[in-house]
């Protein structure tokens, strides 16, 4: 309840320094250009320092235990879960990461869902893990990715790895790394 009651005081707080800085706004004839500025600079300034504080706290708050989680300019999160003998990629990730690293763990499947809600996500690494197999949906939903890295791993045409679908509207990704895999035909 008392959280509730911070969130109304905070909102009203915000409401009433905005209309300070409206009327000083209105009266721009009557003071100084610079003054006015200047003011409305400082309501701009808080207003965004304020929504900033928000995201980096969600950022540290849905992370995931055994990773480093790393707040990063405009709103953007890194998380990076490197040698951390994973065998499955975790539950929750923040809600605006925009980096995920699961690089040298011991992942050898990704399930259709638990990369889904990243729509912001423009990087993932999943270098030297154990992967065999992609399902048809696992980078689905990820319409922000511009690099995917899956370096190293066991992925193979002959075990029909990389379903025809893998990539359908991964239509931003820009690099896609895949070396090091058991692609050859034979």
């Amino acid at each position: 309840m008392q959280l509730c009651k911070d969130k109304v005081t905070e909102n009203y707080l915000f409401t009433i320094g905005l209309i300070y800085c409206l009327q000083y706004f209105v009266t721009l004839r009557y003071e100084n250009i610079y003054m006015t500025m200047k003011r409305i600079f400082i309501m701009v300034f808080a207003y965004f320092m304020k929504t900033f504080i928000k995201v980096t706290a969600n950022c540290r708050t849905d992370c995931p235990d055994v990773c480093n989680c790393t707040e990063i300019i405009f709103n953007r999160c890194t998380v990076i879960c490197t040698d951390q003998n994973l065998t499955q990629i975790p539950d929750t990730f923040p809600k605006n990461v925009t980096s995920i690293d699961l690089s040298r763990n011991r992942i050898k499947s990704i399930s259709a869902d638990s990369l889904r809600h990243l729509n912001l996500l423009e990087v993932l690494k999943i270098d030297d893990n154990l992967l065999e197999y992609l399902q048809p949906t696992t980078f689905q939903g990820l319409w922000s990715l511009r690099e995917l890295s899956l370096e190293h791993n066991r992925l193979s045409i002959r075990y029909c790895s990389f379903p025809i679908k893998l990539f359908r509207n991964l239509t931003r990704v820009k690099i896609l790394k895949i070396r090091g895999n058991l692609l050859k035909q034979s």
